[in-house]
């Protein structure tokens, strides 16, 4: 079945779901969850759901999804009313204090229970954010809280410690909030008195940039979740490892944090020279022996059309062998599961006094013009 058949066929299902939903958030799971919505089951590679974005009927999907909102409204076709009761289930033993607890106090159990429910959940998140800043401030030993969230032994030891002072949120939610009071400055963190040395990420930036997008694309995960939920991290450092075998989980997960300060995961818009890649050929049949040893930026093209991924880099001949050797000599392995991994070719083009603010200027703008998919996406 061709790509247009499969289109219609998602507009068609698109148009009957919105007859008999109940709510616009029960028609976007339906049509766009990840796992198992109606286009992901459609398109389940990812170069085809990408051409599928590109196409009219997914613009008609979208117009059928504004409409839903429109006719439910934002709040109210969130989801259903709330009825003012709900059942929790607690431990017996929790159970048994409550009633000892309202026995004390001359009162019922549940009007206990609404009043523990009924303290401010401002009160409670201040509370939080100061247990964390203190469980940060014994385990940092000097370090930013970037380390203390990407460093697998120190993030360890600063989610056993808030779990000695008693909180108990989720490892994604505590790694989170810690990282949301150093950008938000709604508390003061102790100031950072080391730093990592960190001087080859000229080596393994490009495992970081491919793992994270990758995840990205087929999850719609932002960095921030990659980097402070267990689940993600294990598949980023995966991936990550599987493209760069040498480096460690800590220097990928600092590369990938790297990417974002210098705006590589948002590349900003900016004039630069214009050069025209020279083709290397098809990636199988590439000799690096051929490839200047000089700094210089490069692409690997879908059949010689649509680039992939575009990197710069220092040393031209040195980064492509790093593409090139744990993926079988084909830039994407298969493991990735991209489906066009037999048909890259590489351009590249290469001058020994590029300086690296203008590889820099020159693959901003190359990636915000052509869009490749493991470089581009809307937010990081």
């Amino acid at each position: 079945m061709s790509i247009e058949e499969k289109a219609n066929q998602i507009i068609d299902h698109a148009r009957q779901l919105a007859r008999r939903a109940k709510s616009w958030t029960e028609f976007s799971n339906q049509m766009f969850s990840q796992d198992d919505g109606y286009v992901a089951k459609t398109f389940p590679r990812m170069t085809e759901r990408q051409s599928f974005y590109d196409m009219v009927q997914y613009a008609e999907v979208n117009e059928i999804f504004l409409s839903l909102i429109k006719r439910f409204g934002v709040a109210d076709g969130a989801a259903p009313k709330k009825s003012g009761k709900f059942i929790v289930r607690v431990p017996k033993t929790i159970h048994s204090v409550l009633e000892v607890e309202a026995s004390e106090e001359g009162v019922s159990l549940n009007q206990l229970a609404l009043t523990k429910l009924s303290v401010r959940l401002k009160d409670a998140a201040d509370l939080t954010t100061s247990l964390i800043v203190e469980a940060y401030r014994q385990v940092c030993d000097g370090y930013s809280s970037d380390r203390v969230i990407v460093d697998p032994e120190f993030n360890k030891r600063f989610l056993d410690k808030c779990r000695k002072v008693g909180l108990t949120q989720s490892d994604y939610e505590l790694n989170h909030i810690l990282f949301d009071i150093r950008k938000s400055g709604k508390a003061v963190l102790p100031p950072a008195t080391k730093k990592p040395k960190i001087t080859d990420y000229d080596d393994f930036l490009f495992a970081s940039e491919i793992a994270f997008r990758y995840l990205q694309r087929r999850d719609s995960v932002t960095l921030d979740r990659v980097l402070c939920d267990s689940e993600f991290r294990a598949k980023f450092d995966a991936i990550a490892q599987r493209l760069s075998p040498e480096q460690s989980p800590f220097k990928l997960r600092m590369g990938a944090l790297y990417l974002r300060k210098t705006h590589r995961l948002s590349p900003q818009e900016a004039l630069a020279p214009s050069y025209d890649l020279i083709m290397a050929g098809k990636v199988g049949n590439v000799k690096l022996g051929d490839l200047p040893e000089f700094p210089g930026m490069y692409a690997f093209y879908e059949s010689g059309v649509r680039p992939i991924y575009a990197g710069e880099t220092a040393h031209l001949r040195h980064r492509i062998r790093l593409h090139l050797e744990h993926a079988n000599h084909q830039f994407l392995p298969s493991w990735l599961e991209l489906g066009c991994e037999s048909n890259l070719e590489l351009k590249f083009f290469s001058l020994p006094k590029f300086s690296a603010k203008d590889r820099l200027l020159w693959l901003n703008h190359f990636i915000n013009r052509e869009k490749p998919p493991l470089n581009y996406q809307i937010a990081a």
